[in-house]
């Protein structure tokens, strides 16, 4: 529900992309190109993307047809499209860098409307009000990963289900409104989407809990689970026995003398040692034997064969056994207390029962008032397919913007033997 990368990294727009602007007119100043248009070896064109960031292309050589057609086989995969005119007067324009910056400023001024009527276009919308792009955008930035944004957004589906979902949180929202309900004024500054969002869990919630608020209905269905399910509801045998562990070498060479050193402690503990102390002292389970060596009560199938077997094999608390081998190492095992199987009574099982039978009915309800407004929403196909083709096109810019630069090595140049 995977780094981010620092917010705003991928988007710092203008702020970022002056610094760059300012570069390049340095890197051309040095070379004497400024103020000599006719030794101007480079076409640069500035324009603005929708989110605001400046792109900077260099086309070598100087502005001429092959420029041109460069310009425009670029231009094409941009999410707004330049007049021919405008083209071709920008493009012999920017022959010489000063006129840069200007034809940057042109670009910015002609698409600052188009940006700002793309943000407020509506991608679904219903009975219970609208979402714009600008709004579905904000929120998907918040709840996508980072890296599965190319996984959301290249599946029109999931878009479109993101979209019906934001419809739904604005309708409830609405609902909750009209029954009362306020935000924390810690709210009050955050975005409309994640308003949406918490009045609709504070909605949901109210409307499940009044609808729930009968539970002798939920102690009739979790009593009727018991009847038709008793089985479930059996506990097998167990036993509760603390042991002490003395694990041998790898290669088991020191086995038998492990295994006399367990009996030496068996003799201790039948004339009366404490089984604790000892435990605390000699076990190598250090994780048990700060609890005296005790395991807790346990049923067949919890521990490796050996040590189950000879566990149930005792009868009585504080029957002892004798040294029991296993791939851990020689055990010594008390047995300290033991359970028959029985059946649970329902009045033992009655509150895990009304706790699952809540839950299942809080999800039930949960979908049905969903599924209420839901099928009010009506997706804008067309706002939906440009947004998201939109965000795949930036994506894959920046990608290509975040892989590092190759820098060219100079040839080396061997030198011809002189002839001798």
């Amino acid at each position: 529900m995977p780094s981010r990368t620092r917010p705003g990294a991928k988007h710092e727009g203008r702020e970022q992309s002056r610094p760059f602007f300012m570069a390049a007119l340095k890197w051309h100043a040095r070379r004497g190109f400024l103020g000599e248009p006719q030794a101007c070896r480079a076409l640069y064109w500035h324009t603005v993307l929708c989110d605001g960031s400046v792109i900077i292309l260099c086309f070598p050589g100087a502005p001429g047809p092959g420029a041109l057609m460069r310009a425009k086989r670029y231009f094409k995969s941009m999410r707004f499209s330049l007049t021919r005119g405008f083209f071709r007067a920008s493009l012999v324009a920017a022959g010489w860098l000063q006129c840069a910056h200007l034809a940057w400023a042109q670009a910015a001024a002609a698409n600052a409307p188009a940006m700002a009527a793309s943000a407020d276009q509506v991608v679904v919308s219903g009975p219970a009000g609208q979402v714009t792009r600008a709004e579905f955008e904000q929120m998907a930035r918040q709840i996508v990963p980072a890296q599965g944004e190319d996984t959301f957004w290249a599946v029109r589906t999931q878009v479109e289900r993101f979209a019906r979902n934001m419809y739904v949180q604005r309708a409830l929202a609405v609902q909750a409104q009209q029954a009362g309900i306020a935000l924390p004024s810690k709210l009050d500054s955050a975005p409309k989407p994640v308003r949406d969002l918490e009045l609709t869990q504070l909605f949901m919630q109210q409307q499940v809990d009044a609808l729930l608020a009968d539970t002798s209905k939920l102690d009739a269905q979790a009593r009727s689970i018991y009847r038709a399910n008793p089985s479930q509801f059996q506990l097998p045998e167990q036993v509760r026995v603390r042991h002490i562990l003395l694990t041998v070498a790898d290669d088991g060479a020191d086995s038998d003398q492990v295994k006399a050193e367990a009996k030496k402690l068996r003799e201790q503990l039948v004339q009366g040692a404490d089984f604790a102390t000892l435990a605390r002292q000699h076990s190598k389970d250090k994780a048990n034997a700060e609890r005296g060596g005790d395991l807790g009560l346990f049923a067949r199938g919890r521990m490796v064969p050996a040590f189950e077997d000879a566990a149930f094999a005792l009868n009585k608390p504080g029957e002892l056994s004798a040294p029991v081998k296993t791939d851990f190492g020689w055990h010594l095992i008390e047995l300290l207390e033991r359970q028959p199987a029985r059946q649970r009574s329902v009045d033992e099982v009655l509150p895990e029962l009304r706790a699952k039978v809540r839950q299942q009915a809080e999800a039930r309800e949960r979908n049905l008032l969903w599924s209420k407004y839901e099928v009010q929403a009506e997706l804008a196909g067309p706002a939906i397919e440009a947004m998201r083709l939109d965000r795949l096109r930036e994506l894959k810019r920046q990608a290509e913007a975040e892989k590092p630069a190759t820098s060219t090595q100079p040839e080396a140049t061997t030198k011809a033997p002189s002839a001798s």
